[in-house]
Parts: structure tokens; C-alpha cells; sequence
């Protein structure tokens, strides 16, 4: 048996799109998993992993776009009874789409202050959108996803 893997965007314009991995859970499709960073481009950002996460309570607007079929023995749904909690990315993960994501560290601080002595130039911003690309490259790699969810993820709204 397989369960889609999709893309949660929450469209912020004219910033930058918040990704994140949503795996809705078999009873209920609302009620699922969200994968994610949270931080800022400034501070730095922190593997998020919610279970029970129900995306019909968001106010935010967002949109699905469906990355691809996984084998159910990949995902694990947590135990609804739990209610809704985050871990932290030293918790152990629960299943293989969240071990392998749990292994792609978080960006660190990639903006740099116009007063710093650091060189200035062209400046490379890691965040929610690079990590988000990175796990679905190592899904793939891993036998996960097939390899067009990497198509997908680079087609995705980044506004």
C-alpha cells in the first residue's frame, strides 16, 4: 500500500513561501504530519516535526502539491491519543521519512549584517525552501520518492 507525500506551502507574499513535508495520516486526511525548519535566515532554524498537525485549523492560506507515492512501510502514524505535540530534532524519529529528513541538518545563519566584518558579497540565503529541497534529494536518493518529485519541488511557488 502507498501514501502521497505532498508539499504544504504557505503562501506569504511578497516573502517567501513557507515549505514543508505533509503526510496526512490514513483515518483522517486532515490530521497528518508536517516536516519542517523554523527559524529566520538571521538566527538560524530548527528541525520541526509536529504530529497530529490538523492543516483544517490553519487560517494561513496554503496549497498542497502532491510529491509522490511512498510505500506505507515508510510512515508511521503517530498515536492520535498523544493530541498534538512538536519534538525537537535530537528526539529519535518515528519512521524512515523522518529519519532521513531528521539527518539533513538545519540551515545555520546565512545572513550576514551590513556592519559585520565578515566579506560581503554575493550571499547564498538557506532556508526553509533549501533544506525542504535538500530532504526530497535525499527521499529520492534514499528510494523513497521516485526522482520526479525533484521536477515538482523545483517548479514549486517560492512566493
Amino acid at each position: 500500500m502507498s501514501r502521497t507525500i505532498y508539499l504544504l506551502v504557505f503562501n506569504q507574499r511578497p516573502f517567501k513561501a513557507h515549505w514543508c513535508l505533509w503526510i496526512p495520516g490514513e483515518d483522517n486526511p486532515n490530521v497528518g504530519k508536517r516536516i519542517h525548519v523554523e527559524g529566520s535566515v538571521s538566527e538560524g532554524f530548527r528541525t520541526t516535526i509536529t504530529h497530529n498537525y490538523d492543516i483544517s485549523r490553519t487560517s494561513r492560506r496554503y496549497q498542497l502539491i502532491a510529491l509522490g507515492q511512498v510505500s506505507s512501510r515508510h510512515i508511521v502514524d503517530p498515536n492520535a491519543s498523544l493530541g498534538q505535540y512538536d519534538r525537537a530534532e535530537n528526539d529519535t524519529p518515528t519512521d524512515k521519512v523522518e529519519s532521513v529528513a531528521s539527518a539533513i541538518p538545519a540551515p545555520g545563519p546565512s545572513l550576514v549584517s551590513a556592519s559585520s566584518s565578515q566579506r560581503h558579497g554575493r550571499i547564498q540565503l538557506n532556508d526553509c525552501q533549501t533544506w525542504l529541497t535538500q530532504v526530497i534529494s535525499a527521499l529520492v536518493n534514499e528510494g523513497i520518492l521516485n526522482d520526479e518529485a525533484i521536477n515538482i519541488i523545483q517548479s514549486a511557488p517560492e512566493h
